[in-house]
Order: C-alpha cells, then sequence, then structure tokens
C-alpha cells in the first residue's frame, strides 16, 4: 500500500508550488519537466508576488507573463 502523505492547507506560492510538483511527480513526469515548472512557476511569482491576492490578480499576472 501507498504511503499518506499530509501538507500543510498554506496559499503561500512556495506552498502550493511544491503541492503541484508533488501531483507532477506522482503523474509520472520526467525530473526536467518537474525542473522547468519549478523554474517558470519560481519566476512568475518572483515577477508577480502579490498574484495570490485574488483571482481577478493572478488572471492578470497570467496574461502579462
Amino acid at each position: 500500500m501507498g504511503k499518506i502523505v499530509h501538507f500543510k492547507h498554506e496559499k503561500s506560492a512556495e506552498a502550493l508550488l511544491e503541492l503541484f510538483l508533488f501531483e507532477k511527480r506522482a503523474e509520472g513526469k520526467a525530473e526536467r519537466t518537474i525542473r522547468d515548472y519549478k523554474k517558470h512557476i519560481t519566476a512568475f511569482f518572483r515577477k508577480f508576488p502579490l498574484a495570490l491576492n485574488s483571482e481577478e490578480t493572478l488572471r492578470k499576472a497570467v496574461l502579462a507573463y
């Protein structure tokens, strides 16, 4: 049987990124793909640190990125 992993329910960009990457690993994505996801998502939140403030802010940041 598989191991159960519990995550804190934080809304920080870092916590959401780690959860996203965990899911992608579980889906069997290649490590190169995982590294690329991490690189681009980290760059996105460095440029738009307030993107998670609201859905509208996030949408605008994604379009601007």
